[in-house]
This record gives structure tokens, sequence and C-alpha cells, in this order.
């Protein structure tokens, strides 16, 4: 999430703690939870130098509803994952929005949802590299 890009391309960055975070929960929901989410977009806080809270808030928001729909989603082919991603890694990007929005500061354009679409078509890929390093 820290990788230095052009700010040209910056709309093109996918959301990828929202990924990995939501492959953990599916994978291993005894050990990755909402308070995993909270700690690292805690972290993510801190490192982006912003308000404090607002990717905690979001990565939340994105391990319960991970949590509530992981057992549904095993069994769905890879593009109704994806449809059930876009509306998890949305409901994060609806909560950064809101907490920007609060602030005084939305977002000026409609390029602000385009890496929550880049992050569903990258979930496949995902889902297949992490995969098979966690065996």
């Amino acid at each position: 999430m820290l990788f230095p890009i052009p700010y040209d391309w910056y709309w093109l960055k996918p959301a990828w703690l929202s990924l990995v975070l939501i492959y953990w929960i599916f994978t291993l929901p005894q050990n990755v939870g909402m308070v995993t989410a909270w700690g690292v977009g805690l972290v993510l806080d801190i490192l982006e130098g912003g308000i404090l809270g607002r990717y905690a808030l979001a990565m939340v928001v994105v391990a319960f509803l991970a949590r509530l729909l992981r057992y549904r989603l095993k069994f769905f082919p890879f593009w109704q994952q994806a449809l059930a991603i876009l509306l998890i890694v949305g409901s994060g990007s609806v909560v950064l929005f809101l907490v920007q929005w609060l602030t005084g500061h939305p977002p000026r354009t409609l390029l602000y949802w385009v890496p929550t679409l880049v992050s569903v078509l990258l979930w496949p890929v995902v889902y297949r590299v992490l995969r098979r390093y966690a065996r």
C-alpha cells in the first residue's frame, strides 16, 4: 500500500491490504479476524500520516464482511467471488470516502472508485499466489 507510484497512476493502485486480509480471513479465520484487521489498519494509518483510525475502521468493516461471507464464498466460482469481493472492498472504500467527506476533503472525481474495481480484477491472481505460498 505504501509503494510509491507516479501520481498519474495512483488511481490504478489496488487495495492490497484488503485483498490479503480477505484471503487470510478465508484461510485462517481462527487466527486472523477483526482485531488483526484493526491493528493492521492502525499501522497503515500511522505510516500514511493521515487521520488516525480511518484505515483501521475500514479494515474492520472489510474483516467483518469477509468473516460473514467466508463459508458461502468458498464454493463459488471466481467470477461470483469477485462480485462478493467488490462488495467487501467497496464497503471499505465507502468507509474511507465517508471519513474524507466528514473531514471536508471528499474525492473530486469518480476515479476514486477505480482502485476497488482493480482490486476485484486482481482477486483471482492474489488468491492463487497466496494459496501457493500458504502451502
